[in-house]
């Protein structure tokens, strides 16, 4: 019976009830009975324990989960009779897994261009030697000018540099230009793919880019080549360009696809966009009413911004068009009435300006407000600047400018820069008047800026965020500030510390110094987004030593 009831009850799914009353009518004895109600007692309990069981479940173990910390760790460090570099602000010089850094060594008895083991020391190729794929005797360098330049890798063991200048070895022996190699790390060897002719002397390779395509373009003077890595053809893509000196001031983008500057001819002057693949442009922002120059990429290669000046009375009343532009030592001051953005398209994101603060007594400040030394911040949506009131003669003479505050400002909402340090209150802070400020570097995130400041009695890094107070991040003067090695929230830098160099993040809390400090001038030479390369040079003995930094390191957490 008792097996009865069991099968009836999971068979059918029955209440207790229903079993009840259907065992009753089964007639059975007393006794039977108990024994089954007792049976059914038991399975009801084994079910709702069951039932229970299955609504809270126990808790899986907790799964360990790797996070990425800052953890700065000198991994290699070699020295070298000579000096080394790169000459790209570095992010383009390791290979792709990290493995080798593309630079030149200029020793005592030969110059190189090499492919040197960044392995951590005890890990396989460690104690391997760099990788020379071209080498002149120091005795040809001594007298013949030739210039190093590492351009990137095509993947793990294909490399790209030039050699500028006279050659002394290949089939252009003996004459002036620009070879372009491939270094083959398998095998150790490297091949002139290319040559561009350049008989002039003082004509140099002024900037480079390597798309992901493998196109070369390079600027050399008044020319932009574009070189195709895998066929070696060399195609001119535009000759004749103007040069205006510090005005001209090309920049290739980031993506390598368009380079912008500057034109000055008549019925032809603006800054100018060109397409590097066709050798186009066009105008970006033409100059009329105003005079923009100094255009500066962002990081993704989405925008150009450049200062903009605006067109002042001729004072004689013949027509001259004279700009509000402040002189500088060898061209105009990076400072102007406003800063312009556009995309590639020449379609205007945003033009930024500053009203003129009112004074105590509720008059606007005399002078009219200009902005200093802008930068990108690395999330490519906003500038950071100085910014102050400037007073001019009728010729455009300064006869008063003044840095009030620092400010930053969204390039793509409808929004007014924000004041985020007021320089004023600073001055009064340290007990001087600041002598000269610009931005450095930036946090990851584009929260915040890293500004140099300079007064009579030293100098000082400041950190400057949206919504908080400016403060003193660290003693010293940012060496590095091309440099942009960003490591997860932080971004290192070189500071100088009066005869001292050292290493040093800065994040959004407290900057934090890492590796040994020299008496020697540091630089960065190499990075990407775990690996930190730097070099001191003594210049006295020609002697340089090489850092190798990981600066990420995964832990468990759980």
């Amino acid at each position: 019976m008792r097996q009865q009831v069991v099968d009836i009850f999971a068979s059918k799914g029955d209440t207790a009830d229903s079993v009840r009353s259907r065992t009753r009518k089964a007639a059975s004895p007393p006794g039977v009975i108990r024994s089954g109600v007792r049976a059914l007692s038991i399975i009801l309990a084994v079910v709702f324990l069951a039932g229970c069981s299955q609504a809270t479940p126990p808790e899986p173990p907790v799964t360990p989960t790797p996070v990425k910390v800052l953890d700065p760790i000198e991994i290699r460090r070699v020295e070298y009779d000579g000096r080394v570099f790169t000459g790209r602000y570095g992010e383009d010089c390791i290979s792709p897994d990290g493995k080798y850094l593309l630079a030149a060594v200029l020793g005592e008895s030969e110059e190189t261009m090499s492919a040197i083991p960044l392995s951590r020391e005890g890990e396989p190729g460690a104690s391997g030697e760099a990788i020379t794929l071209y080498s002149v005797d120091r005795a040809w360098t001594k007298l013949n000018a030739v210039y190093w330049i590492p351009v990137g890798w095509l993947s793990n063991d294909q490399c790209v540099f030039i050699v500028h200048g006279w050659q002394n070895q290949g089939e252009h022996k003996g004459e002036r230009g620009s070879a372009v190699f491939i270094g083959d790390l398998s095998a150790g060897t490297a091949s002139a793919i290319a040559w561009v002719d350049s008989k002039e002397q003082g004509q140099q390779v002024d900037d480079v880019a390597l798309t992901a395509a493998g196109k070369l373009y390079m600027r050399l003077a008044q020319r932009v080549y574009e070189v195709d890595t895998g066929t070696g053809s060399v195609r001119l893509v535009r000759d004749n360009l103007s040069d205006y000196a510090p005005l001209f001031y090309m920049r290739i983008s980031p993506n390598g696809q368009h380079a912008v500057y500057s034109v000055n001819e008549e019925g032809r002057r603006g800054i100018f966009i060109m397409d590097l693949a066709t050798g186009a442009e066009r105008p970006l922002l033409p100059t009329g009413e105003t005079f923009s120059f100094y255009p500066a990429w962002s990081p993704d290669g989405k925008y150009v911004a450049a200062y903009t000046a605006n067109l002042m009375p001729d004072p004689t009343g013949e027509g001259l068009e004279i700009y509000s532009i402040l002189p500088g030592e060898d061209g105009p001051l990076g400072a102007a009435q406003a800063i312009t953005v556009v995309d590639v398209d020449g379609n205007i994101v945003k033009t930024i300006s500053l009203s003129a603060p009112e004074g105590d007594d509720g008059k606007a400040q005399e002078g009219e407000q200009y902005l200093f030394y802008f930068d990108w911040l690395a999330d490519s949506k906003h500038l950071v600047f100085s910014g102050g009131p400037v007073i001019l003669g009728k010729w455009g003479e300064v006869r008063s400018k003044d840095l009030t505050g620092v400010f930053i400002a969204d390039v793509a909402a409808g929004t007014e820069p924000v004041q985020v340090t007021d320089l004023v209150a600073i001055e009064e802070g340290i007990g001087e008047p600041i002598d000269y400020i610009f931005p450095v570097a930036s946090l990851p995130d584009g929260s915040g800026a890293f500004m140099n400041i300079s007064t009579a009695s030293g100098q000082s890094i400041w950190r400057v965020l949206d919504g908080q107070p400016a403060s003193k991040a660290a003693d010293g003067w940012w060496q590095t500030p091309r440099a942009k090695p960003y490591f997860l929230d932080s971004v290192a830098g070189v500071i100088g510390q009066g005869p001292e160099y050292v290493l040093t993040l800065f994040g959004p809390g407290k900057a934090v110094e890492f590796g040994e400090k020299t008496e020697h001038p540091m630089e960065i030479l190499a990075y990407n987004d775990s690996i930190l390369v730097a070099v001191s040079h003594d210049f006295m003995n020609n002697h340089s030593v090489m850092y190798v930094y990981s600066m990420v390191a995964e832990v468990v957490q759980g």
